[in-house]
């Protein structure tokens, strides 16, 4: 775990030709896994590696990998105590070593710009391990404050990784802007009792997972003299469920 943070350089431009929403943030504090480094392919083979090699039904071990909690987490209902350390090991191992197609996401790039001089966090169900290794293959410079898997007792939804962030950062949890991919994510900066902003993609959900903003990806999100911006989520089509 790493505490402090980083000062130095300015925010980006974002396109004027937008409508946009203004978050006021003491500090944001933000996932990895899925907002900032596009890592789908590697969490998969590796957890139906992993699953093969456990005896763990595939598709059980793949979903739970999606839902933002810790691969102690995932095993500890699934396998015995004993296994569920090996497993663990195991993944971790794979996960490390499974690099190819891993990319930063639309935007992340230019929003970890922005936040650059101010006060940020990561927040990640990763372990030190692999997250050092996946943010030097994409080029990811850790900040000041990077809290991982190996940093909490309990991960995600559990709120104690979000909590302990704003705590480094020396801000009020309720000052702060998550922003998550995963349900169990969202629901742990809800529960810290942050503003959460989703990254859902193509989820034409307004509300997701509880989160109270949304947008499809990163690209137009900057931070700036204390505010978040985010481009305005155009309401989704309800006609056809208001024709069923």
């Amino acid at each position: 775990m790493r505490s402090g943070y980083q000062p130095g350089g300015t925010a980006a431009p974002i396109p004027a030709h937008e409508a946009f929403t203004r978050l006021t943030a003491a500090a944001v504090l933000l996932d990895v896994d899925g907002t900032l480094i596009d890592s789908a392919a590697s969490i998969e083979w590796a957890a139906r590696t992993c699953a093969e090699e456990f005896g763990i039904d595939v598709g059980t071990l793949v979903e739970a990998s999606r839902s933002g909690c810790t691969s102690r987490q995932m095993f500890a209902g699934l396998l015995s105590a004993e296994s569920a350390d090996a497993a663990h090991a195991r993944l971790e191992e794979l996960e490390a070593n499974a690099l190819a197609g891993l990319r930063m996401t639309a935007g992340a790039r230019r929003l970890m710009r922005s936040l650059e001089g101010h006060r940020f966090a990561l927040v990640t169900s990763m372990t030190r391990r692999v997250m050092a290794v996946r943010g030097a293959r994409v080029g990811l410079r850790l900040p000041g404050v990077t809290v991982t898997a190996d940093d909490v007792v309990t991960g995600k939804p559990h709120p104690e990784g979000y909590l302990l962030a704003a705590r480094l950062l020396g801000v009020d949890i309720r000052d702060c802007v998550v922003v998550e991919d995963s349900p169990d994510g969202i629901t742990a900066g809800r529960t810290a009792g942050a503003t959460v902003v989703a990254v859902a993609g193509d989820s034409r959900a307004v509300n997701v997972y509880g989160a109270q903003h949304v947008v499809r990806s990163l690209r137009s999100v900057a931070f700036a003299n204390g505010t978040l911006t985010l481009p305005v989520r155009p309401a989704p089509d309800t006609s056809h469920q208001e024709n069923m």
